[in-house]
């Protein structure tokens, strides 16, 4: 399976494309950003902001 693949799922609202990652990428973002504190975001509760939210994506080489 390819990273980021798709599969239809039936959500309450109706069919919804959900992306589909291999353990082994996911694993990856965590060494990947030692900047983020993941026991703090572990611990957002549902309906809560994320910490993530005020983070921007770096531009992409010109």
């Amino acid at each position: 399976m390819r990273n980021g693949a798709r599969k239809n799922a039936r959500g309450a609202s109706g069919a919804v494309d959900v992306a589909l990652y291999t353990t082994v990428s996911v694993d990856a973002v965590i060494s990947d950003h030692p900047e983020v504190d993941w026991e703090q975001l572990r611990a957002v509760e549902k309906g809560r902001h994320s910490p993530l939210a005020p983070l921007r994506p770096e531009p992409a080489p010109a």
